[in-house]
């Protein structure tokens, strides 16, 4: 079985600005994989992955805590710059009369086929049974799980957010699902499976753990914040790939606050520009940030929203949350909390929906991975 390089690169080039283009290219000419040992074992059979990609964002870090914690060999699978990169891949393209550089996939190609050689040098595949990676979608988790199913091992990759089928439209989010190549989703709750359910060339299959990237320690701290009332709501933004659901949002939370008397706060999205929405927002806003979670639910009695990756975590700390109708994926099809204008969201509200039962159904139930 050949490596698709399509799927390997397709996270890296979903972007079409001429600038993501560039620095593409110097991404491709002048950085070099490096491969790292976390942890050793020679009698764990189950290889651990994650990369620079799945790095830095608090939740994935909680995710590879829980999921490596009892693993015996964890690999992480970084970068560096070199500046005799350029050297080695014009030598490699010469080399190799069969390679064609046709368009922008086929030369990101070049720096993973380049690659997936020092992976193989360092790491011996036979060694092994499973693999378990954090986010196959991301370029170097998805190669070598690519080369590991080629050698017919077991693979598995975990789910990091909620996932919203795309259908045609192609963005970021389809890449979540549209490029995962391991045999198994260690998934989160049966909302998952209905999401994704609907894309047509599925080719894994579901293994609900439950949601793994939360934080215990801020769990009982927002747990423990201040019931009272707050007279105050929150907005959370989607990304920009979702920008207009963002002004809409906003839009009806400034009716809603003249409505209500309430004042309110905007918590961005890490891709969120601030520009784009300080001047928009309204008297009544006292804040747009990109709060953490403690900060965010100590302050807020009920959130709006439209698809966030955030409406887990509000479903598990029993949070307030409703949601604008349009455009909405189907998991967030829920009738009393979906609304469309603010007449219909005023009126949810007072019904005070009872959210229990929801967190099982999108964040599962909590299990150790110790089958595998």
């Amino acid at each position: 079985m050949e490596i698709d390089y399509k799927k390997v690169c397709s996270r890296r080039l979903y972007n079409k600005k001429i600038i993501h283009f560039i620095k593409i290219i110097i991404y491709v000419l002048f950085y070099e994989i490096i491969i790292k040992t976390d942890k050793k074992s020679k009698d764990d059979k189950t290889l651990c992955v994650y990369s620079v990609d799945t790095m830095g964002p608090i939740h994935l870090e909680n995710l590879r805590a829980s999921v490596f914690f009892n693993k015996g060999n964890v690999i992480f699978l970084g970068q560096s710059f070199s500046i005799f990169r350029p050297v080695l891949i014009f030598k490699d393209y010469l080399l190799n009369d069969k390679k064609s550089i046709g368009s922008l996939s086929d030369f990101c190609s070049l720096k993973y086929k380049i690659d997936l050689k020092k992976i193989k040098e360092e790491i011996n595949v036979d060694d092994y049974l499973n693999l378990i990676t954090i986010c196959d979608n991301t370029p170097y988790e998805n190669l070598i799980t690519q080369w590991f199913n080629s050698k017919n091992k077991s693979t598995y990759t975990n789910q990091h957010g909620l996932y919203s089928y795309c259908g045609d439209q192609f963005n970021s989010n389809r890449t979540l699902y549209e490029s995962l190549v391991s045999d198994y989703l260690l998934s989160w709750g049966e909302a998952t499976r209905v999401e994704l359910s609907q894309y047509k060339d599925i080719n894994f299959g579901f293994i609900s753990i439950g949601n793994h990237t939360v934080d215990n320690h801020v769990i009982s701290e927002i747990n423990a914040i201040n019931k009272d009332q707050k007279d105050c709501f929150g907005v959370i933004l989607n990304g920009e790939v979702q920008k207009e659901f963002n002004f809409r949002l906003i839009s009806i939370a400034k009716e809603l606050s003249r409505l209500t008397g309430d004042k309110f706060i905007i918590r961005m999205h890490p891709n969120n520009n601030v520009k784009d929405y300080i001047n928009i927002v309204g008297d009544n806003c006292l804040s747009v940030s990109r709060y953490n979670d403690i900060d965010y639910f100590s302050q807020v009695d009920f959130s709006l929203a439209h698809s966030t990756g955030l409406f887990a975590l509000c479903m598990y700390i029993k949070h307030k949350i409703y949601l604008l109708d349009e455009g909405l994926s189907k998991q967030f099809k829920i009738k009393k909390i979906n609304f469309t204008n603010v007449s219909e969201l005023n009126i949810i509200i007072k019904e005070d929906y009872n959210f229990d039962g929801l967190s099982d159904y999108f964040n599962g139930v909590y299990k150790e991975l110790d089958f595998i």
